[in-house]
């Protein structure tokens, strides 16, 4: 099985060859920012509790939060959106431990994204996923546990000339994001543990949030 920091470690390594001077500091800057910002500090804490959430996935079925924790526990993994390609890498990771996660079959493992549900459709099949990746329009539910931002100009210059272009992949008027996050929820919707990264270029390795489970 691939090593995902690995993996990650050599997704750096080639983005640093691509990338221009110019951007690469916008971006270093930018982290920097919001690393500065008390974002996570100020993000939904363990043992708050999690809203409730109807969102709808790649087969335009409403999932409803009520019912799965109805089941059991719920592990949500929020990302940028599939133009993201720390994004990708951390969903195909997710998918090669999707058993070990929900291996007592009480847990279920979900990602959630502002993109639309097309774009959710193509990711979902390219990757080969057996999970659902839910739209979350305007990043609503991100907003209610405060992990969003806004893009500056400078980085959505960029983004620009790199073909990114969020307000049409999420089809909305907003330049917002949320940043990576990992919420594993009770069946009281109670937190039980999460992870809040301001740094989009650091992921959770799957392998480390088993034992949380």
């Amino acid at each position: 099985m691939a090593d995902f920091i690995n993996e990650l470690n050599d997704l750096n390594a080639s983005l640093n060859e691509v990338l221009s001077s110019e951007q690469k500091t916008a971006f270093a800057n930018s982290i920097n920012a919001l690393k500065q910002s008390g974002l996570e500090s100020h993000s939904l804490p363990v043992g708050d509790q999690f809203p409730d959430f109807r969102l709808m996935n790649t087969r335009n079925i409403w999932v409803d939060s009520k019912e799965l924790l109805a089941t059991g526990k719920i592990i949500l993994v929020f990302f940028r959106g599939s133009w993201c390609p720390y994004c990708n890498l951390h969903l195909k990771a997710l998918q090669r431990h999707l058993a070990e996660l929900t291996a007592d079959k009480k847990t279920t493992l979900i990602a959630i994204t502002p993109q639309i549900t097309a774009l959710n459709t193509i990711v979902h099949k390219e990757h080969a996923l057996n999970f659902d990746i839910l739209h979350d329009k305007d990043n609503e539910l991100a907003k209610k546990l405060g992990i969003t931002f806004e893009l500056s100009a400078e980085i959505l210059h960029h983004y620009t000339d790199l073909g990114i272009d969020v307000k049409s992949f999420n089809q909305t008027t907003e330049t917002t994001l949320p940043v990576p996050a990992i919420y594993l929820i009770n069946q009281q919707s109670s937190v039980e543990y999460h992870v809040v990264n301001s740094d989009y270029t650091q992921r959770l390795d799957p392998k480390t949030f088993i034992p949380h489970l």
